[in-house]
């Protein structure tokens, strides 16, 4: 698939606290995201613009293949890269505090996207790609500097934050957004 393409919408997992959601390309890309509500405005939109719709990729660098399956009676789905030199998991999912369901407010998980990533055989060089596109896009977020792990625009709601446990970054722009890549 060229990177200008849109996926079919069923070739996206969904994730949801009942609140948020996002959507998950077989990629392991999230290509939707809009927190706290349903009709909130995005931060990830690349499924409605593939150039400044922004994005959240954890991916091998290289080749490979994917399988996808949502672990039993939940809502966490798990992406299993398979390359040449190994195997790794993304494993995703969007935290739903026990009975608050039906909660007016926030709490503490509120818009929370959880990704680990565990490697199963083998070494996996893996690409983490951050592109939060406020707005659904039409705006540029503005980073804090220097650790550059929060991200916000001025209409946004609340800020959007990255945290890994990679030491070093190298940053790049997208259409004069940041973005991280360890």
């Amino acid at each position: 698939m060229a990177d200008k393409d849109f996926p079919l919408i069923s070739d996206y997992g969904f994730l949801s606290d009942c609140h948020s959601v996002a959507l998950v390309g077989r990629d392991a890309s999230v290509e939707w995201a809009c927190f706290h509500r349903f009709d909130q405005r995005s931060v990830f939109a690349r499924m409605l613009d593939r150039e400044r719709g922004g994005f959240f990729r954890i991916a091998p660098a290289g080749d490979y293949t994917t399988t996808r399956r949502y672990l039993p009676e939940t809502n966490v789905l798990e992406t299993t890269f398979v390359t040449s030199t190994g195997t790794a998991t993304v494993t995703d999912c969007l935290p739903v505090q026990e009975g608050l369901t039906g909660r007016v407010g926030h709490h503490e998980l509120d818009g929370l996207l959880l990704r680990t990533v565990q490697g199963t055989s083998g070494t996996v060089d893996l690409l983490l790609e951050f592109y939060p596109r406020f707005e659904y896009g039409l705006t540029t977020p503005t980073s804090n500097w220097p650790s550059r792990t929060c991200w916000w625009s001025p209409a946004a709601r609340t800020p959007c934050y990255c945290r890994a446990p990679w030491r070093r970054w190298s940053w790049t722009t997208m259409a004069a957004a940041p973005h991280a890549r360890p």
